[in-house]
């Protein structure tokens, strides 16, 4: 995972390459870029890993720090406020950096009304020693800095990397208030070793949440969470986990919907030659089926 000790939001346009459909070959035309520009609108954070706002909130953008923190950006000044939205550094594992710490954030679709969010981050412990990754629930007070953490939902990591960590929530009609939750195969080389279930590793497994896509709906009792009845293991019994929407994946460290259709695209990680981009269509019906890779990108 990529990390900079400052913000720089890109302005990117490109013209797609034309293509002409000649016999049976495509021939390609010419291909516009405009420049590109960069414009550094924040600086002293603390590895910035994720951005995001609250719903209908157009004036302010969210900054995940790894270290812990959420900062705001003010959009109409270009400031980033001096106090943190939230630290959440105390609920780290050391202060965890590579691929662990303060992970994803998603504001619940109503938290203009209940000051409801949601945070994927590494928390100490585990039985292996290598840190439990934790998504809690955060109610904000009238005070800053000020909130309760409640943890809903937390697993053990084999090792240190592939934590996943990406978080949001569906613009899908019918799927209100469902947390979609990315998570890592539980890191080493070919999801092999301690903390693996044989044959197949983790990520094929649906009796363990490492590696997979899960949903969960968030709006159960204070503390808990509930299975939406459409997940595809909804039904199964122990030791199968019905928080599974997809299984299948390495590191799936950022993930987001297309708006209007309802599609759903992951970015995940390659072993060593490539990185892939998924996707999971609104129209899948076949249990935690994946569309195969849309792009494949060497490393530079």
């Amino acid at each position: 995972m990529p990390h900079g000790n400052k913000l720089i939001i890109h302005s990117l346009v490109i013209a797609v390459t034309g293509l002409a459909l000649l016999g049976s070959r495509f021939i390609a035309q010419a291909q516009t870029v405009a420049p590109l520009t960069a414009v550094r609108v924040a600086s002293g954070l603390s590895a910035p890993v994720f951005i995001t706002a609250p719903p209908a909130d157009p004036s302010r953008l969210f900054i995940v720090e790894q270290t812990g923190g959420v900062r705001i950006l003010n959009l109409q000044t270009l400031t980033l406020d001096a106090t943190p939205f939230v630290d959440l550094s105390p609920l780290l594992r050391n202060g965890r950096g590579g691929e662990q710490g303060l992970l994803g954030l998603a504001f619940h679709p109503d938290y203009a009304s209940n000051g409801k969010f949601y945070t994927y981050y590494t928390a100490p412990g585990g039985v292996f020693g290598e840190g439990v990754s934790t998504v809690s629930q955060i109610q904000v007070t009238a005070s800053p800095n000020s909130f309760t953490a409640t943890p809903l939902l937390s697993f053990d990591q084999p090792q240190s990397n592939h934590n996943g960590g990406w978080i949001g929530f569906s613009p899908r009609s019918g799927d209100a208030n469902n947390l979609y939750i990315a998570t890592g195969d539980g890191g080493n080389g070919n999801d092999e070793g301690p903390g693996r279930i044989e044959p197949g590793g983790n990520s094929q497994n649906n009796t363990t949440l490492l590696g997979q896509i899960l949903r969960i709906n968030v709006d159960a009792a204070a503390g808990t969470y509930s299975i939406p009845a459409n997940n595809p293991f909804a039904g199964a019994a122990a030791p199968v986990r019905r928080e599974i929407w997809t299984l299948g994946l390495r590191n799936p460290f950022r993930c987001g919907f297309d708006r209007t259709t309802g599609d759903f695209f992951i970015g995940d990680v390659g072993q060593g030659a490539r990185e892939e981009g998924r996707a999971k269509s609104n129209q899948s019906r076949r249990r935690g089926e994946l569309r195969l890779a849309l792009a494949r990108g060497d490393n530079p």
